[in-house]
């Protein structure tokens, strides 16, 4: 998709809210078959995940040492995705979220709005203006960013950014980075049961705002 850059944030953060999260497209041949499984085996040969519950949700640090974070072009195939050097947040949740489905832990995709600097905003723009499948993630002060929610009860979550490294906390303070919205999908379809991230309740599908 390719939206303007100089939409007013209001319909940038509109056409957000109604985007779905990101979803590698499989060719129904042995092709995207063989991808992902090769992806999956990465995981158990890299990560060494056994049956403890702490190990299943371990953090496949592996996916952001493998790809760098850039531009992807869409629909995006498995077996175009595994030979890519550079992919985008929706594309590095997708896997990181198959990787965690394959290890037997409930996961579901989770889509945020940050807040960054207007000067982080224009550098980033330079970046993904020339970029394949431009999709405008950018705004004045805020970008939409994806990662994926976990859980080993189906109610109790925590949020893992595969484009980063990193665990996002449910508690977040004012200023550059903060989440200030967010959205996890359902880990069976029409759920509509309460997840718990830290002390906050979120309902699958909706946008929940965390800071202002």
């Amino acid at each position: 998709m390719d939206f303007s850059p100089s939409l007013p944030d209001e319909i940038t953060i509109d056409t957000w809210h109604t985007h779905p999260a990101s979803c590698l497209s499989h060719h129904g041949q042995a092709c995207c078959h063989n991808a992902r499984n090769w992806l999956i085996s990465q995981d158990y040969s890299l990560d060494t995940v056994g049956g403890i519950d702490s190990q299943l949700l371990s953090a496949p640090r592996w996916i952001p040492e493998r790809y760098e974070w850039g531009p992807s072009p869409w629909p995006l195939y498995w077996c175009d995705a595994i030979g890519m050097k550079k992919l985008d947040c929706g594309a590095l949740a997708a896997i990181a979220r198959e990787v965690y489905l394959a290890r037997g832990v409930e996961a579901a995709p989770v889509q945020l709005i940050q807040r960054l600097s207007s000067h982080a905003i224009g550098q980033l723009r330079k970046i993904w203006r020339d970029g394949p499948g431009y999709f405008n993630w950018l705004a004045e002060d805020k970008i939409y960013h994806e990662a994926v929610a976990v859980s080993l009860d189906g109610t109790r979550i925590q949020i893992w950014d595969a484009t980063n490294g990193w665990w996002i906390g449910p508690t977040q303070t004012e200023g550059y980075g903060a989440v200030l919205q967010v959205k996890v999908g359902p880990f069976q379809p029409d759920s509509q049961q309460t997840l718990h991230w830290g002390d906050r309740e979120l309902t699958p599908g909706s946008w929940t705002r965390i800071c202002t």
